[in-house]
């Protein structure tokens, strides 16, 4: 069977479709880990506590891990505190992210 890749673009809108029915920070947390394992082929996720600085900050390791798995995808180098400029994701993230500090 032949592989068929996904446009990102696609890609990001069904993620974020996924996102905005998620309710808390941890569900959102918890999706980009599962998300990850599967796509890095990983069976836990042990692997990343190294890119986690505090696990109470749900939102904000949602951040490192999507930083993460948008270097996998786009097949670029991974940069500690990145600032990714063309991801729905990452924006919608980000805002999240900020309103909570609002709070």
């Amino acid at each position: 069977m032949a592989k068929h890749k996904i446009n990102f673009d696609d890609l990001e809108f069904y993620i974020l479709k996924v996102l905005k029915k998620l309710k808390t920070d941890e569900e959102i947390y918890q999706y980009f880990v599962t998300y990850s394992c599967g796509y890095f082929k990983k069976k836990n996720s042990d692997w990343m506590d190294s890119l986690i600085k505090n696990k109470d900050q749900y939102i904000k390791n949602s951040l490192i891990i999507w930083d993460y798995l948008y270097c996998g995808l786009k097949e670029i180098p991974y940069e500690e505190d990145m600032i990714i400029e063309d991801s729905v994701i990452y924006d919608y993230l980000q805002e999240k992210l900020n309103s909570n500090i609002d709070k």
